[in-house]
């Protein structure tokens, strides 16, 4: 019956990776970030935030994201779309 199981209809979270740079070079980062990596956009971040309904929760990771140029202002955007965010 319908109460043995529940089948969401939407994601409770999610993991976004917003920089894949880091300086550091571990040798055990899962993350494989480097020197070199890339950062997201914040218009890019924004247009995919939009797209998601509120209140689900956003792990928001990658390398080391106090390098992030940006990372203040696409957490802004996230707050204000009125998503949960986990650093």
């Amino acid at each position: 019956n319908n109460e043995d199981s529940f089948k969401p209809n939407r994601p409770e979270s999610i993991d976004v990776k917003i920089t894949n740079q880091c300086l550091h070079g571990c040798a055990f980062c899962h993350e494989d970030s480097n020197m070199y990596g890339k950062l997201a956009s914040i218009n890019a971040m924004a247009n995919f935030c939009k797209k998601l309904p509120p209140y689900i929760e956003i792990a928001v990771g990658g390398g080391n994201l106090m390098l992030s140029y940006n990372h203040t202002e696409i957490f802004l955007k996230m707050k204000n779309l009125e998503h949960i965010l986990e650093l």
